[in-house]
């Protein structure tokens, strides 16, 4: 969800490393032009090992 000052909001996820991706994306800002506050989006994540 994105909440009015255009900040990313983890409402959940299907993974057992649920607080690791909340912990990462919630209230980072977004670059928002097109989605509008407190509509839920589905969004897929994907891991990359570094290096």
């Amino acid at each position: 969800m994105i909440n009015e000052d255009d900040e990313l909001i983890v409402i959940g996820t299907d993974s057992n490393l649920d607080n690791t991706i909340k912990q990462a994306l919630n209230c980072k800002q977004v670059d928002n032009t097109e989605l509008k506050p407190f509509n839920v989006y589905v969004v897929p994540v994907n891991f990359e090992e570094e290096g």
